[in-house]
């Protein structure tokens, strides 16, 4: 069963028995030899490389998808992480010019983004409003503050990031931390 033979060009195996258990059933292969075979091989690996370059192929619509949105990516981070020159430091300005800055938000802008949906941290789904109440609560104890709303107020965390860094946000109710 294990010896494969081979006559005129043609390979027989044993593929099983007879039910008798006197004779063999055999399966006969023709193989034209390996330098088809390789030549077959060729030209597929030859196929799909060309079909990689070929832009009017599935893959080269996604190709150009994928590097417009790798693109539109780096231009977000590169917006959001280096600010303009002509941005003012607001380390280095008075507390109310900072304050007038951040309340340049869009209240109708800030509403919409209160309905984005986002997975709370058990698994529930809840809009971005709820999840902002629940993050001022837990570290200022206010819903609002300085004429602000709570979508007012997380949306100016994560647009101007630099500008609520020195604005007193934090409830702190111990005296000796206070002091500090």
């Amino acid at each position: 069963m294990n010896h494969t033979l081979e006559y005129g060009g043609y390979k027989f195996f044993q593929s099983s028995y007879d039910p008798d258990e006197k004779g063999t059933i055999l399966s006969v292969n023709h193989d034209p030899g390996k330098i088809p075979t390789y030549i077959g091989y060729t030209l597929l690996a030859l196929g799909l490389f060309l079909n990689l370059l070929n832009p009017h192929s599935r893959f080269g619509r996604l190709a150009r998808m994928k590097v417009e949105k790798i693109v539109g990516v780096f231009l977000l981070f590169f917006t959001l992480f280096y600010p303009s020159m002509a941005e003012e430091d607001p380390l280095k300005m008075p507390l109310e010019q900072v304050i007038k800055q951040v309340k340049n938000i869009s209240k109708e802008h800030a509403e919409k983004f209160g309905t984005l949906l986002t997975q709370g941290f058990d698994g529930r789904i809840e809009p971005i409003d709820t999840l902002s109440i629940d993050v001022l609560n837990k570290i200022s104890k206010r819903t609002s503050f300085y004429g602000l709303s709570h979508n007012q107020i997380v949306l100016g965390m994560l647009v101007m990031p630099r500008y609520w860094q020195v604005i007193p946000v934090i409830k702190v109710s111990h005296p000796a931390i206070k002091r500090c």
